[in-house]
C-alpha cells in the first residue's frame, strides 16, 4: 500500500480529495494486523513511532538498506 502523499500520476488532489485519501489510508492502517514502514531514515522512524503510539497492539516493523539507522545523523543508530 503506497501512502497518501504519494500519487500515481502527476495530477494535484484537491484539499477534499487529498483529505478523503488520508482518511482511507488511516481506516486501513487501523484494520491492518501489523504494518511495515519502509525507510530508516528520520521520517521513517518517526512514522514508525507514530503508528506504535497510536496503535499500541499492533506489530509496526521497519525495513531498511543496510545495518543502520538513521545512517544522516552521526550516532543516532545507538539511540534509536
Amino acid at each position: 500500500m503506497v501512502g497518501p502523499w504519494r500519487a500515481n500520476d502527476d495530477s494535484m488532489a484537491t484539499v477534499e480529495e487529498r483529505d478523503a485519501e488520508v482518511k482511507e489510508y488511516r481506516e486501513k492502517c487501523r484494520l491492518a494486523k501489523s504494518i511495515l514502514c519502509i525507510g530508516a531514515g528520520a521520517t521513517g522512524i518517526e512514522t514508525a513511532s507514530y503508528l506504535k503510539e497510536t496503535w499500541t497492539e499492533k506489530t509496526v516493523g521497519i525495513c531498511q538498506r543496510g545495518n543502520v539507522m538513521m545512517p544522516d545523523i552521526p550516532g543516532a543508530h545507538k539511540h534509536v
